[in-house]
Formats: C-alpha cells, structure tokens, sequence
C-alpha cells in the first residue's frame, strides 16, 4: 500500500505544478513547440508570442532564435467555471525561456 502510495505522489506532482520543464526546443510550429527528437507540444496561444525570460519580462517573438532551453508556466488561479474558462487558460499558458544556445561546430555554445 506505501508503495502504490508513494507512487501516485510521483505521478500526481507534475498535473500540481505551476511550471513543467520541456528541456531543449528546436523550432515552433503554429502553437506547437518543436523539442529535441522531433517532440511536439501543443501549447495554446504560442503563436501569439507567448514568451518570457527567466526574470518574467516579455520577450519579442520575432527576437526569439533556436535552440534554447525552455519549461511551459501555466499560473496557478482559480476560475470560476463559465464559457471563458478555456479562453482565460489559454490567455495565461506561456513558455518560460531559460537559456540560448548557438549551434557551433555540431556543439551546443551558450550565448
């Protein structure tokens, strides 16, 4: 029983979590992030640059170049049920850039 126990707490954390580590992303799609091994997330809103740095300040979406490292943030509130309760999400779901990176010589630099 500790064990099954145990391991619902390791599974139920990430649905909980304010932020969601993706690791390193290549590209974007429309809504849809492109992470390493051809990964695909669908994030809601992407396409209207929904970016910020690791200090919480906007970034550009036209100033924005691959690969970086990013995780998905998606606030933690409280909506009361109603018909714009998927579009308030949406408004709020964002990725969080982390760190840029240039493609040297087949390596990864950090800018």
């Amino acid at each position: 029983m500790k064990k099954l126990f145990l391991l619902l707490i390791i599974f139920c954390l990430p649905l909980i979590a304010e932020e969601i580590w993706l690791g390193m992303a290549t590209g974007a799609e429309g809504d849809t992030l492109i992470l390493v091994d051809n990964l695909k997330v669908y994030v809601p809103g992407l396409s209207l640059g929904r970016y910020i740095n690791k200090d919480d300040q906007a970034v550009n979406a036209n100033s924005i170049t691959f690969p970086f490292t990013a995780s998905l943030v998606k606030p933690d509130q409280e909506i009361p049920p109603s018909e714009k309760t998927d579009i308030t999400r949406i408004a709020n779901t964002y990725i969080k850039i982390h760190k840029f990176y240039n493609v040297v010589n087949g390596r990864l630099v950090e800018k």
